[in-house]
């Protein structure tokens, strides 16, 4: 999230809290009110408007206000979302390029939330069919994201957490009302509370994880934002914070859990015993995260209206991030020009110098699928558009997995070393294709990769051992199965 949708973010709790405590709006929830609409956008649409959650959530602060000169903004807004309503009955902008679109589930259930809060009953049509996507999207099955909700409803990772979870769960019950409205012999829709009361259980810390921990929820199964600690009987455990517990607390609530039940006192006692408002509680900063200036550490900051944190007692700009990373920063100044922000461009750099080497060894390659379509009597510009199609196809279904491999399992690595590997890769590929010799691009890359892991000792030899084995196994395979196809066809 950036800096900017960070601040938005503020703005809306804020100002959602003292438009739902104040009945009437104040001047400072009016002044604020005022600095959001501000920063609306002409066609509707607040910060990111690839993903239209970021425009119903400051709609949902102008309707809990319920104030008449913001009719306009409120209409701009609704246009914008409206503009966004799926064939599929999903609220979100389509595109499989990151960071352009998606999230649909996500996007659909804080979008569907907002529009049935208009009141609007043009809506009615579009909030049912949004609750027919959004309970699609809930997990199922037996592991332990069952009962969960994740980012998108189709996710080749199919996983969860509690931050959609929670989305969800609010807008399906807000909006269940609108289920009486159905016509008669349609099925109503709705999700599967009792799994997800049971999906909860599995984000939230019982007392086996002590007593600092107990009550308070983490992201999602297996996972925590704030990282691990250990109980009183040394085991490792999730760390509790405060964004998740208050999410967790919400969708007991949504689950209809009773204020009696041991889950809802665990949590809120948690919340009490940590409520804080100089951090995210659990989330700030702790043994597993440090603050780097140059070489020093320090413990206080003040974060400044562009979100720099700046050190209290000396005043330098630092650096926030986990212990590993702050120790691979490249410190220092080239010609005046920070050190790590001359590698970052000089790694994006280097992944040009391999793209573009791999093009001049593959390209043999491509040309000869473009042969084998003329030979079926397929055009040229046929030909091309197929293998273009093949390839794309293949990279959606399966080049994620491979780009994780290569990048996370076979060792770690700093940006210098992946700048490097890169290096490397491109040098060797581009002299084997100047001489005629056909090699692999990922084979060659994944040798760098093992060479980096064997000097650094964090190389993952399992993983390096499936690798080669992989490639063994491929050379005959291959072999035979092209033999017995020449075999049968002479």
């Amino acid at each position: 999230m950036t800096m900017k949708s960070q601040c938005l973010c503020a703005a809306l709790v804020v100002l959602s809290a003292g438009a739902a405590l104040a009945g009437a709006p104040d001047k400072n929830v009016r002044s604020g009110l005022a600095w959001l609409a501000s920063k609306q956008n002409e066609n509707g649409s607040w910060s990111n408007e690839n993903f239209p959650a970021l425009t119903a959530m400051p709609l949902r602060v102008f309707l809990s206000a319920g104030l008449p000169e913001h009719e306009d903004v409120i209409k701009k807004a609704t246009e914008f979302i409206t503009s966004h309503v799926q064939d599929d009955g999903g609220i979100y902008k389509k595109s499989l390029i990151p960071g352009r679109g998606g999230l649909s589930t996500y996007n659909t259930a804080v979008c569907m939330a907002a529009l049935h809060e208009t009141g609007d009953p043009a809506y009615t049509e579009i909030v049912r069919d949004a609750r027919k996507f959004v309970a699609s999207s809930q997990r199922l099955g037996d592991d332990h994201h069952a009962g969960g909700f994740g980012y998108s409803r189709k996710s080749l990772l199919n996983s969860s957490d509690l931050i959609n979870t929670s989305q969800a769960f609010e807008a399906m019950r807000v909006t269940q009302e609108v289920e009486d409205t159905r016509p008669a012999g349609e099925a109503k829709v709705d999700i599967d509370w009792e799994a997800g009361g049971a999906y909860l259980e599995r984000v939230q810390n019982d007392s086996d994880a002590g007593a600092n921990q107990a009550g308070g929820f983490f992201y999602k199964p297996g996972k925590s934002a704030a990282g691990t600690t250990t109980n009183d009987a040394g085991e490792v455990v999730f760390r509790s914070y405060g964004s998740m517990t208050y999410m967790g607390l919400l969708s007991l609530i949504y689950v209809n859990v009773s204020r009696d039940d041991a889950r809802i006192r665990s949590a809120f006692d948690w919340a009490a015993r940590h409520w804080s408002l100089d951090e995210n509680p659990g989330l700030g900063v702790n043994r597993h995260m440090c603050l780097c200036s140059g070489g020093a550490v320090v413990e206080r900051v003040t974060v400044q209206a562009d979100g720099t944190l700046v050190s209290m007692s000396t005043g330098m700009t630092l650096t926030i991030d986990t212990e590993q990373r702050c120790e691979e920063r490249y410190m220092g100044r080239i010609l005046g020009i920070d050190a790590q922000r001359v590698l970052d461009r000089l790694h994006f750099l280097s992944s040009g110098m391999v793209s573009f080497a791999r093009g001049m060894n593959d390209t043999p390659k491509i040309v000869a699928l473009l042969a084998t379509g003329a030979g079926l009597g397929l055009s040229s510009g046929s030909a091309m558009l197929g293998v273009g199609v093949a390839m794309a196809i293949g990279g959606i279904l399966n080049a994620r997995r491979v780009a994780e491999t290569m990048s996370k399992k076979i060792t770690t690595m700093n940006h210098g070393q992946g700048f490097t590997a890169n290096l490397v890769t491109a040098f060797m590929v581009t002299v084997a294709s100047r001489f005629g010799v056909p090699v692999s691009t990922t084979h060659v890359s994944c040798g760098s990769l093992f060479g980096l892991g064997a000097v650094s000792g964090s190389a993952r030899w399992p993983m390096i051992r499936s690798v080669l084995l992989s490639w063994v196994l491929t050379l005959p395979i291959a072999a035979s199965l092209a033999a017995l196809v020449a075999f049968i066809a002479c």
